[in-house]
Parts: structure tokens; C-alpha cells; sequence
């Protein structure tokens, strides 16, 4: 096998570049690859935001809103850092007259949400969380749907039937003592903190 004269050589020379040619294509690899998964967040922030934005045009402002978003690692007992993880939710109450008037409720959010092209229904939801109500809305509990962005986020809707108001805003009608607390959120291992 012949090798050419100039990197037998310089042997030293040609590792040097091979490495520092290794170097620039891993930080460009990087550089991208962060790109596109901040991209991928904020995809997900707008397309909860855009949801909302649909659900409030079909069934008006609820009582109580709040946004939560925010991105952050774990520290372990000896100071190690795990991963980043990112979310963004979306909690907000309607207040309902009972639990059939909170499934019909969910029923029309469901199909608002079916309308929006960015969230594909997930297959299969994440491990069972002991401490979330297996009943259903129609008997006093909470459901969840689970869903992914195009660029393959998790995201989840929480329907919680509560049957007196918790809602931190005063009611404006005194009838109505039950609230469909909804949560939108989406959630997921990250590269960095993009919000």
C-alpha cells in the first residue's frame, strides 16, 4: 500500500489536523443540534399557546388562568447535574353546574385540540402516576390525554372535575360552585435552557 510521502512524513503534523478537523465537525455538530432542539421548545410553547388561544375563541375566557414555563437540571447530593428538562404548561378553570356539564366540556376541548395540525394523539401515555385520580370526570375524577408536537415533544392534557371552586378569582355566579380544571402542558429532556 503506498501512502503518500508528505503525511508519512509529517506524522505529527497530520494527527493535528485530523483532530482539530474532528474538533470543528463535533462544535458544529453541537451548535446545530442545539438549534434545532430550541427550535423544538419553542414549537411546543406555541402551539399550547395557539390551543389555548382556540379554546378561549370557542368557550371564552375561563376564571382562572395561569402559564408556568421554565427549563432546569437536578443536583444530586454530591453536586452532579442531571439532565435539562424543559416544560411549558397552561392551567385554567370553567366553572360548570356538575360533572356532565364538565365532560361535555372536555369533549368540545378535545375536539379543539384534535383541529390544531402541531399535536398528533400519542399511542401510549407515560407510566401510571399513583397519586393522580384513576376515576373519571363523569364520577368526580381527573383524565388526561396524551399527545406529541411534530418534532416529537410529550405533552399532556389534565381534566380535573372538582366539585367546589378552588379558583383564586372571585365567582361571578354564586350558582355555580364546581370547576373543570385543564392543564396543557408539554415536557421533555433537553440541551439547554431555553426559557
Amino acid at each position: 500500500m503506498n501512502i503518500p510521502a508528505w503525511p508519512k512524513k509529517h506524522k505529527w503534523l497530520t494527527l493535528l489536523t485530523i483532530m482539530v478537523i474532528i474538533v470543528i465537525c463535533w462544535v458544529a455538530y453541537e451548535v446545530v443540534a442545539y438549534k434545532f432542539d430550541k427550535q423544538k421548545y419553542i414549537e411546543a410553547r406555541n402551539t399550547l399557546n395557539a390551543v389555548y388561544s382556540d379554546i378561549i375563541t370557542k368557550l371564552g375566557n375561563p376564571t382562572d388562568y395561569n402559564h408556568n414555563g421554565g427549563c432546569g437540571g437536578f443536583r444530586g447530593e454530591f453536586g452532579e447535574s442531571g439532565p435539562i428538562i424543559c416544560s411549558w404548561s397552561i392551567n385554567f378553570n370553567y366553572q360548570v353546574a356538575n360533572n356532565s356539564e364538565a365532560v361535555n366540556l372536555k369533549k368540545t376541548i378535545e375536539g379543539v385540540i384534535s383541529a390544531n395540525s402541531n399535536l398528533a394523539v400519542s399511542a401510549l401515555p407515560p407510566k401510571i402516576d399513583p397519586f393522580v385520580s384513576t376515576l373519571p370526570i363523569s364520577r368526580g375524577g381527573a383524565e388526561s390525554d396524551y399527545y406529541k408536537t411534530n418534532k416529537n415533544v410529550k405533552c399532556q392534557v389534565i381534566y380535573n372535575y372538582k366539585s367546589k371552586n378552588v379558583s383564586s378569582t372571585r365567582q361571578k355566579n354564586s350558582q355555580l360552585k364546581a370547576s373543570l380544571n385543564i392543564e396543557l402542558s408539554c415536557s421533555g429532556a433537553s440541551r439547554g435552557k431555553y426559557y
